[in-house]
């Protein structure tokens, strides 16, 4: 048997929404849940960042929030997918870039407690 590692990224498909900032709202007046995480990562760019964190969380970027302004020292990133039994996993981060690295501050909001703490915890893993 080969091992396999899962993570909550492979809990989520990418689906880009096209007006997360009321979904996130729509989200926040239900039973949702939220997990915060705060954390530096040793990357020089946010552009570098941003790739990172999709790529990490498995998650669509939203509202051409991918693209980073060139210079930026910060930048919010929003990030959307669906849960295995077609919720809604929104993500959002502010970034600020500091002294070579990105310092970061992540909020995670879907309808399942575990998947949402756990894909929080996945990007400061």
């Amino acid at each position: 048997m080969d091992e396999v590692e899962l993570t909550a990224a492979d809990f989520v498909n990418p689906l880009a929404v096209t007006d997360f900032r009321a979904i996130w709202t729509s989200l926040g007046e239900h039973e949702a849940f939220e997990a915060k995480e705060q954390f530096i990562l040793s990357l020089p760019t946010m552009k570098d960042a941003c790739d990172y964190l999709i790529t990490k969380l498995g998650l669509a970027p939203c509202e051409g929030t991918q693209r980073v302004a060139e210079g930026a020292s910060q930048h919010n990133l929003l990030l959307s997918g669906s849960t295995i039994d077609e919720g809604a996993m929104l993500v959002r981060v502010m970034m600020q870039a500091n002294a070579g690295a990105v310092q970061v501050r992540l909020m995670a909001r879907s309808s399942d407690a575990v998947l949402t703490s756990a894909m929080a915890a996945l990007a400061k893993a």
